[in-house]
């Protein structure tokens, strides 16, 4: 909510900031890597707007397991594409390039759960029972204020009215994701029966490997490709 009322404010400003140079406003729908977008655009100066737009896109995952997979498990759930954008663009030719920079605000996040389908599995390099792992919780975000640079192709408040393309390639800063991982519904097979085990205790250590494991892996994705396609319409 906080965030939806944030981009309304930032959109109501922007023609209001455009009388410096000309009453002018214009949208754009767009297809990309941060999800099914929509922006709204407005110029400052003959080489310099400001546009400002929102994202989303829900994506389901429930891929089969590999046959090679041994006793590993294996993760099912969701990637959700959430985010506010605020760009500032500059036609350095008063064209259709542009360099743009600006801040993603950021709320994109993958949610995933898995079950051990077999007899027993592997948690961090450690073989559970199913009913002693129960259900494995992951969630995996990503810095919440993420910087943005790219350049494009298009002006959705150009001198030509009416319909257009535009085509942007950038990349979002969005740090190293951050992996955690938990477990419910745990402890219900031979392990948790015997009194002597301290089941959850050694399942929580096992959790905290894998997490190591998977933030490792993470890591290497603090660099974010936003690659996007719309078109484009001014209305004045």
């Amino acid at each position: 909510m906080i965030r939806t009322l944030g981009l309304v404010s930032a959109l109501a400003l922007l023609p209001t900031l455009g009388h410096a140079y000309e009453p002018n406003l214009g949208v754009a729908a767009r297809v990309s890597t941060l999800g099914l977008s929509l922006e709204m655009t407005t110029g400052i100066t003959e080489t310099f707007n400001l546009r400002a737009g929102v994202n989303q896109y829900d994506y389901d995952y429930d891929p089969e397991p590999e046959e090679d997979s041994g006793n590993e498990l294996t993760y099912n759930g969701s990637l959700d594409l959430s985010s506010l954008a605020a760009y500032a663009d500059w036609h350095p030719w008063g064209g259709a390039f542009r360099l743009s920079a600006g801040v993603v605000f950021n709320g994109n996040e993958i949610a995933a759960s898995a079950r051990c389908e077999q007899a027993s599995c592997e948690v961090g390099d450690q073989s559970f029972d199913a009913d002693d792992i129960g259900t494995i919780s992951a969630l995996i975000d990503f810095d919440s204020v993420a910087p943005y640079a790219g350049l494009g192709w298009g002006n959705a408040v150009a001198a030509d009215t009416g319909f257009g393309f535009q085509f942007d390639i950038g990349v979002m800063f969005q740090g190293s994701p951050g992996v955690s991982l938990s477990s419910e519904g745990s402890c219900q097979g031979s392990l948790g029966s015997n009194p002597t085990a301290d089941c959850q205790q050694e399942l929580d250590e096992a959790l905290e490997r894998e997490e190591q494991e998977l933030q490792q892996d993470a890591d290497d994705f603090d660099l974010y490709p936003v690659i996007s396609l719309g078109v484009r319409y001014k209305f004045f």
